[in-house]
């Protein structure tokens, strides 16, 4: 996804700083119930999207 192509190029402090600015702007005025859903959410997506890369990244290998 061209959004994303450039996020490897960024530094480690670069990627701290712009996940702690986006969570930060996604928790501002949320409840403690909200938060716990919106942070599940993003947990299960990243989990998601961890399950995705292995099996892609293993497919690649099995046909090598």
């Amino acid at each position: 996804m061209a959004l994303f192509s450039g996020i490897s190029r960024l530094s480690r402090g670069e990627i701290l700083a712009l996940t702690d600015a986006f969570s930060a702007t996604l928790s501002d005025g949320l409840n403690t119930d909200d938060l716990n859903t919106l942070g599940n959410l993003i947990v299960s997506i990243g989990s998601i999207m961890l399950t995705f890369a292995a099996l892609t990244d293993g497919n690649k290998q099995s046909t090598d």
